[in-house]
């Protein structure tokens, strides 16, 4: 577990999977297994602290399979939030950036191939925002429904292939 910690790349919460992934694969607990939790607080101005990262599974038959796919889910909203900050700050490379890495963080989840094509539209990258928005409508087909209204996606509206997703 030692070892898997010290060599993981990433932030304290990838180093912490890692050790818990690798304690497991290497026999785990003699007691058993039916839990598994990551908990980091980080200092944040005004409090003492704030969690970062809050994941914890209870009563599983595989809870250190169940906690890696919840870490995969909260790090891909997190560079969701990212991206949207510094969309806010008015950076939209950085915010594609960022959302590119939701993406990769989060390939099952239909809202970060949403986000994307958003960020994608306003920087132009029309043929990128196209293939983004179509895998987000085929992920969660109520998506149609939200990307016919949005204005971020304006710059889309001209191609048909849009046109007719939305349909």
């Amino acid at each position: 577990m030692v070892a898997a910690f010290e060599s993981a790349p990433g932030a304290l919460s990838d180093r912490l999977l890692a050790a818990l992934l690798a304690g497991e694969a290497n026999g785990g607990d003699s007691r058993g297994k039916q839990s598994a939790a990551i908990y980091v607080v980080q200092k944040v101005e005004g409090m003492r602290y704030d969690r970062k990262i809050d994941i914890r599974v209870d009563d599983s038959e595989q809870p250190f399979k169940e906690i890696a796919r919840l870490y995969g889910i909260s790090k891909a909203l997190s560079f969701l939030d990212e991206a949207a900050n510094h969309y806010q700050k008015g950076d939209l490379l950085q915010a594609v950036r960022a959302a590119r890495k939701s993406v990769e963080h989060g390939p099952d989840l239909p809202e970060t191939y949403y986000d994307l094509a958003c960020y994608l539209t306003l920087a132009g990258e029309f043929p990128e925002a196209l293939a983004s928005i179509e895998t987000a409508i085929k992920l969660e087909p109520r998506f149609k429904a939200m990307a016919a209204g949005d204005s971020d996606l304006e710059g889309l509206r001209s191609f048909p292939e849009f046109q007719q997703l939305i349909r």
